[in-house]
């Protein structure tokens, strides 16, 4: 009975050995008291192999798990964590959980070990748009978030591989992108201008650089009332809106309708952007 059960654990013993598949363990290799150890184990003394060094006569078959195996012996393709399978590393925006590992940074996806990952690429969405407009005609094309506020782009024709994702109007725009950081930069009509930027055609909220190009085009202002209307009484204000006749401030406990991320910060931007209604 005894000689059973020895040459039964010498045979798992060797399962073991010939196909590590043990994870994050503390250790590496096979000892000679029977443990089978994978992981930062460092008693080698020939190539380095991740957190471990390999043995003399080992190779290295895989540096993120460090596992060493002889010449002729198979090897798991399997990504190890660095952090022992602790977790926490930086996903794009994310952060992976324990067992998990950055499969796919542009998008932050986290995967087990040993699972598979999609390859397709991510975009952020206050990411400045690849849209600009060439050409001295004035025309206007649409308007384009430029990573930093809504601007509008005129020429006689689009370039870019956003040109088909242009927004009709500023508000759309301005909605489309209201978790994004917001521009600091001066009122242009219905657009704030980026930083270095000036207002060129105030009608339109077309902007330039200093001693840039501009088209001397009157556009229609937006004219009819905009959807935000403070619901509660608390005292928190969220700012200006035009009611169809005139700028009025909207306060509450909080801004209901479709244009509340469209407000203006003052009076005078709301006056402005609405200059030219009757």
């Amino acid at each position: 009975m005894m000689t059973s059960k020895l040459l039964q654990r010498s045979f798992f013993l060797g399962l073991l050995c010939a196909a590590p598949l043990l994870v994050g363990a503390e250790g590496g290799g096979c000892s000679s008291d029977g443990d089978v150890p994978i992981g930062s184990h460092d008693a080698g003394t020939g190539v380095t192999c991740g957190a471990n060094t390999c043995a003399s006569g080992e190779y290295c078959c895989n540096e993120s798990c460090g596992i060493c195996a002889k010449p002729g012996e198979g090897c798991i393709e399997l990504a190890c964590t660095s952090d022992g399978g602790k977790g926490g590393e930086q996903c794009g925006k994310n952060v992976c959980g324990p067992g998990e590992y950055c499969c796919n940074a542009s998008c932050g996806t986290c995967a087990k070990e040993g699972e598979g990952c999609t390859t397709i690429f991510c975009t952020d969405p206050c990411d400045k748009q690849d849209a600009a407009g060439e050409g001295a005609c004035d025309m206007m094309l649409g308007y384009a978030w430029d990573g930093n506020s809504c601007q509008a782009l005129s020429g006689c024709s689009c370039k870019g591989a956003d040109c088909g994702d242009l927004y009709q109007d500023p508000s759309t725009c301005q909605k489309a992108h209201a978790d994004c950081g917001t521009s600091s930069g001066k009122p242009c009509g219905p657009v704030t201008c980026g930083a270095g930027l000036e207002c060129c055609n105030e009608s339109c909220g077309i902007c330039t650089e200093p001693g840039g190009s501009c088209i001397q085009l009157a556009c229609e202002p937006e004219c009819k009332a905009q959807d935000a209307k403070g619901q509660g009484l608390c005292a928190a204000f969220f700012g200006y809106a035009w009611d169809g006749s005139s700028c009025v401030g909207v306060g509450g406990c909080s801004c209901v309708g479709a244009d509340c991320a469209a407000l203006y910060n003052s009076p005078d931007d709301c006056n402005k952007a609405h200059a030219n209604c009757p």
